[in-house]
Parts: structure tokens; sequence; C-alpha cells
């Protein structure tokens, strides 16, 4: 089946969107890796429910529009949109998790979970 263009454009733009959606996600496990700093086994937990949050968000998103039919416009929009937030949003929430680590350090009992989660 070929879609005409106008349902194309409603598709890549829904990805466009999940892409957008990915990418905040992927910040905010950025910001709660940084402000606790976890072990290495804990932080590669953390990518990999990352990975399977974004993959599921994808796949739920072409299911939604079409079924489940992977067009090669549905990748591209998801994987511009990540790219494209995740760099001006990076700048932001970096400094967002700055503020906020700067902030949890005069409390002593933040100090003691993050040694408890480090080891």
């Amino acid at each position: 089946m070929i879609n005409n263009p106008l349902t194309q454009l409603k598709e890549f733009s829904f990805c466009l969107l999940a892409g957008a959606i990915a990418a905040v996600m992927f910040e905010m496990f950025y910001i709660i890796r940084f402000v606790f700093g976890f072990h290495r086994l804990i932080e590669f937990f953390l990518d990999m429910v990352y990975i399977v949050f974004s993959g599921l968000i994808f796949f739920f998103t072409v299911y939604l529009l079409n079924g489940g039919k992977i067009e090669y416009y549905h990748a591209a929009g998801f994987l511009f949109a990540l790219i494209a937030v995740d760099f001006p949003l990076r700048i932001i929430m970096r400094k967002a998790g700055t503020a906020t680590l700067k902030f949890l350090k005069k409390f002593k009992f933040f100090n003691k979970i993050k040694k408890i989660l480090k080891t």
C-alpha cells in the first residue's frame, strides 16, 4: 500500500515528536546519573532501560500510525528529532544538573546516599 504525501507527512511529524520525547527522556536519565554518580553496573542498567524505553516509544508510535509497518521516513524522523532536540537540550539540562548537584550537596543525607550508590 502506498501512502499519500499528507499521510507520510503526518507520520513523519509524529515520529519527530516521538524522537523529541526520547531525547528529553535521555537527558532526564543523564541528570539522574550525574546527580547520584552511580556505580558503572547501575549506569549500564540505566542505559539498557533507556534503550528499551526509546525503542518502545518508536515501535508504539509506528504501530499506532500504520499498524506497525516501518517505513524509512519513520526511522529518519525519530533519529533526526532525537539528535536535533538533544544537542540544545543538553546545554540546558547539564546546567540544571550542576545546579541541582550543588544544592543537594548541602544536605548530609545526600552525601550518604551518594556514597552507598557508588559502592
